[in-house]
């Protein structure tokens, strides 16, 4: 059962050591700022201290409150994140790809440990003399957590297995279009937007195929839609259809569930560091340097090009992507993804995995199913004292359940223990009131009815509380399987029987059951006719 996630409040991942970062925002010629960045052969596996992402935001701190809120925030974001940033080919071989084993590896299927060509030392958690795989050679060839695959399942997708459109083939999933604003005329190995690995993820070949270009939306499921799954059922529950929220007649692409929050965040990050809200840059907006804006409507759904300085071009769709940013927090595999990157590649962060709220700061707030859209902003963002990063949730293995079911719970990221309350003890019961991080609990429905159930944790010198509402009502009766074998193989047999006795029987009798059951059809027909 896939476990639901559920934000209270945001929490960083302490790292082992420390980065020293260089805070200096000058801007760098177009020649620097978009050539090709060699891969490092030391790779340090360290989440970033909240001391440090911090200071990455610090200059930040010293501008108005009006300059650090909508898009004057995402005109001063877009100067932090493209100071001293690198980046990769984008072609069919090599960079990118050799980049996954490290960013987008499945680090439980395989560890650092596991690691054959380079030397893991855990005292230091790095990765020495670190030698990357090809589609030629046997050198490292880790498993990976492709976006789109259906994680109930055991994962065989691998950084040099199949890269096409297949089961588990992986691609290079633009998650912001390249046809939607920078979709440049030159060679693949150019830098720039396309080779910004922080929208450029691993995901599955058949899924990505279907996501073509799209928008990214809620899909209407009362109108015709198809699942990617009904080709391969490694990844059902990734849809193309009509938006729900939007309406109209554009088809849209919705991720399944658990990818949903990590793609509206690459989006974000996407508008933040390419833009032209300041009116002027050092280097001209082109393909490698576009100007990206978010859409709350599907105008834009078919358009495609490059962008210009008088000509943004849109992705969307914003009330969706905003309440996905609530629906799928921040989780542990995104947070280590965004420092993988930063530590050893880009040089450059996703703000919107450090401070998922900055999100609301400046496009404003939606309902968790994308409705209510409201576009004014919630607040302004505060590197210095903003919570980090994933934050406590709520770990739920079954959101529906009926009247004798039995379902864990678990919270994460608390500061001491986890306290468990009920409101109605006669609907369902708690194992156990007090937890603590990643320690299950089981909830029993008793009986019909709804309740609400409350964790509450210290989170940075604060109690902060989730709630989880939960309905329970009486187990679906369904017909046992060995009676429909009963009555099947009765049916059988009546059939049988009463073919022997027309066989046997005379040429008058024969006539006479013929008459019997066409009369009786006739009269099944009449019946049938009122009752329409």
């Amino acid at each position: 059962m896939k476990k639901v996630l559920i934000p209270v409040m945001s929490i960083g991942l302490l790292s082992i050591t420390s980065i020293s970062l260089n805070l200096n925002f000058n801007d760098v010629s177009k020649a620097d700022a978009y050539s090709i960045a060699n891969l490092p052969t030391t790779i340090n596996l360290n989440d970033t201290s909240k001391t440090d992402i911090r200071n990455y935001y610090s200059a930040l701190n010293s501008l108005s409150t009006s300059e650090r809120q909508g898009t004057n925030l995402l005109k001063n974001l877009k100067e932090i994140l493209k100071n001293g940033q690198k980046y990769y080919s984008y072609d069919s071989n090599t960079k990118i790809w050799q980049m996954y084993e490290i960013t987008d590896r499945d680090w439980k299927k395989s560890p650092a440990s596991s690691t054959t060509y380079g030397s893991y030392d855990p005292s230091t958690n790095t990765i020495t003399g670190y030698e990357y795989g090809s589609t030629s050679n046997g050198k490292n060839n880790p498993y990976i957590h492709a976006l789109y695959n259906d994680r109930n399942i055991p994962n065989e997708a691998r950084a040099w297995g199949s890269h096409e459109q297949d089961a588990w083939g992986i691609n290079q999933e633009h998650i912001w279009a390249k046809s939607h604003g920078f979709d440049t005329k030159g060679s693949d190995s150019s830098g720039g937007a396309r080779g910004d690995p922080i929208h450029l993820w691993a995901g599955n070949g058949w899924a990505n195929h279907e996501h073509s270009n799209y928008f990214f939306a809620f899909v209407d499921k009362n109108q015709s839609y198809s699942d990617a799954g009904s080709k391969y059922n490694t990844v059902k529950g990734n849809l193309t259809g009509k938006s729900k929220n939007a309406g109209g007649s554009e088809t849209v692409f919705e991720p399944q569930d658990s990818d949903k929050g990590d793609i509206a965040r690459s989006i974000f990050y996407m508008a933040a560091r390419y833009n032209y809200f300041s009116g002027s840059d050092t280097a001209p907006i082109d393909g490698n340097n576009p100007n990206l804006v978010l859409l709350n409507d599907l105008s834009e759904n078919n358009k495609t090009g490059t962008s210009s300085a008088t000509e943004a071009y849109g992705m969307g769709l914003l009330s969706d992507l905003l309440a996905w940013n609530k629906l799928d927090p921040v989780d542990e595999y995104e947070v280590h993804r965004n420092n993988l990157l930063f530590n050893n590649y880009t040089n450059n962060r996703n703000p919107f995995i450090d401070f998922p709220e900055w999100a609301d700061y400046i496009w404003g707030t939606a309902d968790k199913d994308g409705t209510n859209y409201n576009p004014d902003v919630t607040g302004y963002a505060s590197p210095l004292t903003d919570p980090i990063g994933s934050g406590f949730t709520l770990s739920v293995d079954k959101i529906s359940f009926s009247k004798g079911d039995t379902f864990k719970v678990s919270g994460s990221n608390a500061d001491g223990e986890i306290t468990w309350t009920v409101d109605d003890p006669n609907i369902v019961s708690l194992s156990k009131t007090t937890s603590v991080n990643d320690e299950e609990i089981t909830i029993t429905a008793l009986a019909n009815g709804t309740a609400t159930i409350k964790a509450s944790a210290n989170y940075e010198g604060k109690l902060v509380e989730q709630t989880i509402f939960v309905t329970v009502s009486n187990a679906k009766k369904g017909v046992p399987k060995y009676v429909l074998y009963i009555a099947i193989g009765g049916g059988v047999v009546v059939l049988l029987a009463l073919g022997i006795i027309f066989i046997n029987s005379g040429k008058k009798k024969r006539k006479r059951m013929l008459s019997t059951m066409k009369k009786s059809v006739k009269t099944y027909k009449k019946s049938s006719s009122r009752r329409k």
